[in-house]
């Protein structure tokens, strides 16, 4: 069962109950890791529990704070969206997986200098299908949050695994997602 309590820094602590008990924090400077069991992610809450499970993005490594903030915001209109609009949850029905798990099962990860400098010039979000590391690129932080909320989506489909143009010939291409991730989820 997951319980939450509050620390002395005033922020939601989740401890795990059937983990032993282990606590699972974000520490004051920023969030570093918010791990809840895998078991309870792929139900939502555990049996007889009265709380949702947590709707925060999973942060591995520390963003610059500007993009931390904007990816609070835009994930949580993104898992808003996927769970109220029949058409936005849809998009990852089609690909047989649940949009709400793929987005609490997504790790974000800053980009990096040398992508920074690459990948970055043409995208703002990152990742390859099938993988839930997500790299977040410094332009990200100054996207809108509806803008910042469709990437947040279009990169959980790739881990859902749409494949993309142009590694995949037969695929959509970047901006044709965001079209109809934009229609779909009302972004």
């Amino acid at each position: 069962m997951l319980r939450s309590m509050r620390s002395r820094h005033h922020r939601t602590l989740f401890v795990d109950e059937v983990n032993g008990g282990h606590r699972r924090s974000r520490p004051p400077a920023g969030r570093l890791a918010l791990w809840v069991g895998a078991s309870l992610l792929l139900v939502g809450v555990s049996a007889g529990a009265s709380q949702p499970a947590p709707s925060v993005p999973v942060v591995v490594k520390a963003l610059a704070p500007p993009i931390e903030r904007k990816l609070d915001r835009a994930f949580e209109l993104a898992i808003g969206r996927v769970r109220e609009s029949p058409a936005c949850g849809a998009l990852f029905s089609e690909l047989g997986r649940d949009g709400t798990i793929v987005l609490l099962n997504s790790r974000y990860y800053p980009a990096g200098l040398i992508n920074e400098q690459k990948v970055c010039r043409r995208a703002s979000a990152y990742t390859g299908v099938g993988s839930p590391a997500v790299r977040l690129c410094r332009s990200f932080g100054r996207l809108s949050v509806d803008r910042a909320a469709a990437v947040v989506i279009h990169e959980a489909l790739h881990f859902a695994g749409l494949p993309e143009w142009p590694a995949d010939p037969q695929a959509m291409t970047s901006a044709g997602i965001n079209q109809l991730v934009e229609s779909s989820c009302g972004l």
